[in-house]
């Protein structure tokens, strides 16, 4: 598999942790009691696996990116600022989701807020990278530009945090029904 599939195939996999995250949103709409270690697994997963490989993996694309057509770069700093948005948003959830289950009060309607705010900006960034970001990769990049990226990238990979990552996902999804992507 190449490093733009893969990173499409990863951006599957997180959509899918973000599925689990809004069927534990959905139980709390419906009155019921979200699994809240569900939840704190599945933005750990999302902020913390993103951190390390993911954007690891897009700043190597982008940097070629850059390379092979400087016009490209408002669009790679635009999806820089959404992604810091996105992460900034989550990380103010994933404190939420923490302090519930610490039995500390959080106010209902301001976490539902944060939490709607969260996957509507975590929806656009997927979407954006891969409306916008994968194609222009897969237009512009040449096998050169890919190997020298994934030079980079096995440069700064951390191999173990990618396997526990790895592992939270298999256990978030794994033993759920398939839900909408």
């Amino acid at each position: 598999m190449g490093m733009l599939e893969e990173l499409r195939s990863e951006c599957g996999d997180r959509r899918r942790v973000l599925a689990v995250l809004e069927s534990e949103l959905a139980r709390m709409d419906a009155g019921e009691s979200p699994d809240l270690e569900v939840m704190q697994d599945a933005l750990c997963f999302l902020t913390q696996y993103p951190d390390v490989i993911d954007n690891a993996k897009e700043t190597a694309i982008q940097q070629q990116l850059i390379k092979r057509d400087a016009a490209t770069r408002p669009l790679i700093d635009a999806l820089r600022e959404e992604r810091a948005a996105v992460h900034g948003t989550a990380v103010a959830l994933l404190d939420a989701v923490e302090d519930m289950l610490e039995d500390v009060v959080v106010a209902l309607d301001a976490f539902k807020a944060l939490a709607g705010e969260y996957v509507a900006l975590q929806r656009h960034l997927f979407d954006r990278e891969e409306q916008d970001l994968l194609p222009r990769a897969r237009e512009l990049l040449q096998a050169p530009d890919l190997g020298t990226a994934g030079d980079t990238l096995r440069r700064c990979r951390r191999s173990k945090l990618r396997n526990l990552s790895r592992q939270r996902f298999e256990r978030l999804v794994g033993s759920r029904p398939a839900t909408r992507l």
